[in-house]
């Protein structure tokens, strides 16, 4: 059988018909041809059709992996994939105005697919490109009881209220040594490790020569990398979780600027790998989605949040995604893979639940920033053809009832009870609102004048009250809480401040706003407020400024606490004198938490006594010598160390549930945690804006 092929276009079915002779049983069915082109051409016909076979096998791939929720789409619609499974665009989301979909469209409108040869000096890093990627890595984790405790640590006091992992999954990962193989799962447990150190005293979780409490967790958290050398790979599930406990982290630090930073970068990562975009509602639910959505919305929260406080314009807004809520399952249902929870029914109490009547709150936070504090709001009000007026005024409005729907619909164990029999839902129902009270006042503020002194008074009776009702209402509840549970929930340390701020206006301009205050009341709840804050400090720095701020204004204000003894002062006696250890058992059990184990109560409880300024030093342990790169390093003594080198230069094993690798190094120096001295010139210029604000200046608050 002698068969000739025409070049001007691939035809498959003579190849298949090629193709089932040379494998037919009769070895008379395919002559091969005498002619040497004719062999040629039937070769290259054969290795066009396999190209096709292949991308087409590719493309089936992909197909499959995006009904499993385990990456992003291309392009937004069916468009045809050209690109091979080792792409540069595997795993990145791409919209309808991207180049790249314009590009699918064109090949919409070929009847092949083309022969695309990439030329690696533009489709793959260059060797100059790859900037130290080839260092071997190195983690050292807690040993296993130590380890323990602060996963038990998280999973009570962090976990519940800022949920980014799912609990069982991870602890059995961990349970398997997945953080000994996995470089990625490694910085990821170290980060959980990090953020459950601020629930301790245990002195294993200091840095080297720190006894200090604000040190806790930098020993995990030093190893950390802050941004990526290389930009190749998009995103993987644990890398953008070990972001999100970054940020967390970050905040409680002198560094906060630096998490603001970072919630940007991932939020960018995000689009990336399309977090933002709904999904078919018709694909079964998958774990992976859910972790995927948690950590997106983290972000979201976390980066409103910060531009709000900071005043800054905010990474995304409500208008670049349409990302679905959380599904509000309980944790369990997701415990096997052969639960079909597609036909489970919600549970209003699940963490899922809290996470959602949070989004929406920050949602109306995002919406009062983009109407009462735009920058360009005057050209919008122009070309509304309204008066300056009545957009603020109507914007207040909306943004009123906005929230009081939000509280109409609120679950009922969420509805704030100061009496709430289950610590997890107390706490929870507490933050969102002193977070709901904290919006009602930013939104309202706007309308109250920070006058220069015998400068002009227009006076918005309805909002000065709805401000001041809205700080009593944040004091109240977080002293409720604070009675409670002493550990802070982001961003109370901020609501306070603001809070506290507030009500000294309204003190220092009583005359001015026609109001009857009380000021020994009003103080109290300053005091209040102070007292709270200096007990939080040992943990955040960011308490710590807060207080020290609102002590400055309360001093230069000529005002007077209610109690001669300062907050500090009373904090110290107190210490002196209770006898319960950080840690007490037996005060735990007194008010045991109804949905945690004994083991993780016995080990952090909920009523505990004040937080100590020092911790013991750790005791000295081996020393660990490991190479990195080209050098030597040699660690200090250290206790409770586990080493781990990773053999390769990209050691993370691809796990197929969780989206690509990317190398990791740790970071090369130490943080010292407790050293401002190099700070001291950027704190005196922001204390020469207070000092401006305490003489009523041009201060903008």
């Amino acid at each position: 059988m002698h068969v000739i092929l025409l070049r001007t276009q691939p035809n498959f079915t003579a190849v298949k018909a090629i193709i089932s002779s040379i494998l037919s049983d009769d070895l008379n069915t395919f002559i091969i041809p005498e002619q040497g082109d004719s062999v040629r051409e039937i070769l290259v016909e054969i290795a066009l059709y396999v190209r096709y076979l292949e991308k087409e096998l590719i493309r089936a791939r992909r197909q499959k992996s995006l009904t499993q929720h385990q990456s992003s789409p291309m392009v937004e619609g069916d468009s045809p994939s050209t690109e091979d499974d080792d792409s540069d665009y595997k795993n990145r989301h791409f919209g309808k105005s991207s180049s790249p979909f314009l590009f699918a469209s064109a090949l919409e409108l070929l009847k092949y697919s083309p022969a695309f040869d990439k030329r690696s000096e533009y489709w793959g890093l260059s060797p100059y490109e790859r900037t130290r990627i080839e260092e071997e890595p190195m983690l050292q984790f807690p040993d296993d009881d130590h380890l323990q405790s602060l996963l038990e640590a998280y999973f009570a006091f962090h976990h519940p209220y800022q949920p980014l992992l799912h609990q069982a999954s991870f602890e059995r990962s961990v349970a398997e040594g997945f953080h000994l193989r996995n470089h990625q799962f490694g910085a990821l447990l170290l980060a959980v490790c990090s953020v459950a150190s601020k629930y301790s005293e245990d002195p294993r979780n200091l840095p080297k020569e720190s006894s200090a409490v604000l040190a806790l967790g930098w020993r995990w958290f030093q190893q950390l990398k802050l941004t990526r050398l290389i930009f190749a790979e998009p995103v993987s599930l644990y890398e953008l979780q070990t972001y999100c406990l970054q940020i967390h982290f970050l905040k409680t630090s002198y560094q906060s600027e630096a998490a603001w930073v970072l919630a940007g970068s991932c939020i960018r990562f995000a689009h990336e790998r399309g977090l933002h975009r709904r999904r078919d509602p018709s694909e079964k639910p998958t774990l992976e989605r859910e972790l995927w959505k948690r950590a997106f919305w983290f972000l979201v929260c976390v980066d409103t949040i910060m531009g709000a406080s900071l005043g800054r314009p905010s990474a995304t807004s409500k208008d670049d995604y349409d990302l679905e809520p959380l599904i509000e399952f309980d944790d369990s249902a997701w415990d096997s893979p052969f639960i079909d929870v597609s036909a489970l029914a919600p549970s209003k109490t699940s963490i899922s639940a809290y996470c959602n009547c949070l989004v929406q709150l920050i949602e109306i936070l995002s919406f009062t920033q983009r109407t009462l504090y735009s920058i360009r709001k005057s050209e919008l009000v122009e070309t509304m053809g309204i008066s300056d007026t009545q957009w603020t005024e109507n914007a207040a409005r909306q943004i009123d009832s906005a929230l009081n729907n939000w509280e109409d619909t609120l679950p009922s164990h969420l509805k704030w009870d100061p009496h709430h029999p289950n610590n997890i839902h107390f706490v929870q129902s507490a933050t969102l609102h002193a977070v709901y009270y904290w919006i009602q006042l930013h939104a309202h503020r706007s309308f109250i004048p920070v006058l220069k002194r015998g400068g002009p008074v227009s006076i918005k009776f309805s909002s000065v009250a709805i401000c001041i009702n809205a700080g009593r209402s944040c004091v109240n509840i977080v002293d409720a809480l604070f009675k409670r549970h002493r550990y802070v929930t982001l961003p109370l340390p901020s609501v306070l401040f603001n809070a506290s701020v507030i009500i000294l206006i309204c003190l220092f301009r009583t005359e001015e706003l026609q109001l009857q205050l009380n000021q020994q009341k009003e103080m109290l709840n300053v005091y209040k407020c102070l007292e709270i804050l200096r007990e939080w400090e040992k943990r955040i720095k960011s308490a710590g400024r807060c207080s020290d701020l609102i002590q400055a204004i309360v001093s230069s204000g000529g005002l007077q606490l209610p109690f001669q003894e300062d907050p500090q002062e009373t904090l110290k006696r107190r210490r002196e004198t209770e006898l319960e250890a950080f840690f007490d058992v037996y005060a735990a059990r007194q008010n045991p938490d109804p949905q945690l184990p004994l083991s993780a109560s016995d080990r952090t409880q909920m009523n505990i006594a004040t937080f100590p300024d020092e911790i013991d030093n750790a005791h000295e342990g081996p020393t660990y010598v490991h190479g990195q790169g080209n050098f030597l390093d040699v660690l200090d003594p250290v206790h409770g160390l586990h080493s781990v080198t990773y053999d390769r230069a990209n050691p993370m094993e691809s796990n197929p549930s969780f989206g690509s690798s990317i190398p990791y190094n740790p970071l090369p120096t130490s943080v010292d945690s407790t050293s401002n001295e190099i700070y001291q010139e950027d704190w005196d210029a922001f204390m020469a804006n207070v000092d401006q604000f305490l003489g009523y200046g041009n201060f903008t608050f």
